[in-house]
């Protein structure tokens, strides 16, 4: 885990960072301590907001670029929006860029962290990337791949074209992961009805269905109910989008504040909760005394991001898939050995292959991998 090597796309305010933080920080409290800072090379985000918290993460990227068009050629760049028009892209952009990646994508663009143009070096191990949605809403454009958006997602295929060859493609849906606001967001001392009476109507309408069909749960009160039925119960809580800024709690008889939507989301908003470790720009801003970190942004810009970010602990999750994914150091391999307890066989499963190009970013570990590249699963099995 020290020594994996990540990229991301779109990560609004990179929940798959702070995963990997949070995993490492309380690995090394109950093992030796590691370096609990992943390797992220780099990042593309275009909202402002979120490129600041990128800026403040405690192991932010270390390029950061805001639009993943500046990375197509600029004979695809000029075509993008007409490729579009025509319900062209993917008879024509993706062949081409899957014939000629060298030509058509390339690996520079202006750095923000830099302030100058940057070319991103080296291979990574993951690349975990949250693509716009909003061309599949069935609510929205349904336009899918014909939409505008389905050239990103085109770009950053090249992009991996031209900086490794792939093991494997991450890909996933949204999910509903168990919500984190039951036992963290305490009841309200105001009055109730202070909160019903700053509703808009519509808002108090959708409220007042919401609570008919459902009375113990959690709304987004700019969905209807009658179209979307965004709601929660005790054991699930919806997935937050960026435009559902208010989320109303039948139990607490008030909807939840944006610090609080970032808490459903998983990010540990202070150090406490991590080991009294800053394992995002949340708990960077409540770790150090300067005035200036401590302000936070607007209202609208939390609800947007944390709406627009992945849940922690779902990124949490793919990345401990990744790992039993991956070659094991045989360090590691003795480690097991010694500590296991049981005299059943404990089955580990290798399936991912390393190349070469990898040995630069994985450090100590790919230089203590196997040099065998065979890409059947390989099979150990280890006991007492």
């Amino acid at each position: 885990m020290s020594y994996t090597c990540f990229s991301t796309s779109f990560s609004g305010i990179d929940s798959p960072g702070t995963a990997l933080n949070q995993l490492a920080v309380e690995l090394g409290v109950k093992l030796n301590p590691i370096r609990k800072d992943g390797k992220h090379t780099f990042g593309i985000e275009w909202e402002p907001h979120s490129q600041r918290e990128l800026k403040k993460h405690p192991a932010g990227p270390r390029w950061l670029f805001s639009d993943i068009a500046d990375f197509a050629a600029p004979c695809v760049r000029s075509r993008l929006q007409q490729l579009a028009d025509e319900n062209k892209l993917q008879t024509v952009l993706l062949p081409w860029v899957k014939s000629s990646p060298q030509s058509t994508i390339s690996l520079s663009a202006y750095c923000l962290n830099h302030e100058r143009t940057c070319t991103i070096e080296g291979p990574a191990d993951l690349h975990l990337a949250g693509t716009p949605c909003t061309a599949h809403s069935q609510i929205g454009l349904q336009e899918e791949e014909m939409a505008y958006s389905f050239s990103f997602f085109i770009i950053w295929l090249g992009m991996r074209t031209d900086a490794e060859q792939l093991d494997e493609e991450l890909r996933w849906a949204s999910s509903r992961p168990s919500s984190m606001w039951d036992d963290a967001v305490p009841p309200s001392h105001k009055d109730p009805s202070a909160f019903a009476a700053t509703l808009t109507e519509n808002e108090a309408k959708f409220l007042a269905k919401y609570l008919k069909e459902s009375p113990m749960g959690m709304y987004s009160l700019n969905q209807d109910p009658d179209v979307t039925n965004m709601k929660s119960n005790g054991q699930a809580m919806a997935t937050l989008i960026g435009s559902a800024s208010l989320w109303y709690s039948s139990i607490h008889s008030r909807w939840l504040t944006p610090r609080e939507l970032l808490v459903c989301q998983g990010f540990p908003l202070r150090p406490r909760w991590s080991f009294n470790v800053a394992c995002c720009s949340f708990s960077a801003r409540m770790s150090e005394g300067l005035t200036e970190t401590k302000q936070w942004p607007s209202r609208a810009s939390i609800a947007k991001m944390s709406g627009n970010s992945m849940h922690c602990n779902v990124s949490g999750v793919i990345f401990l898939y990744c790992l039993t994914q991956t070659v094991l150091d045989k360090h590691l391999v003795r480690i097991l050995v010694r500590s296991s307890r049981s005299k059943i066989p404990q089955q580990i499963t290798l399936k991912r292959k390393r190349s070469e190009s990898d040995a630069g970013c994985r450090g100590h570990a790919a230089s203590s991998t196997s040099s065998r590249t065979s890409a059947d699963p390989m099979t150990f099995f280890l006991e007492d």
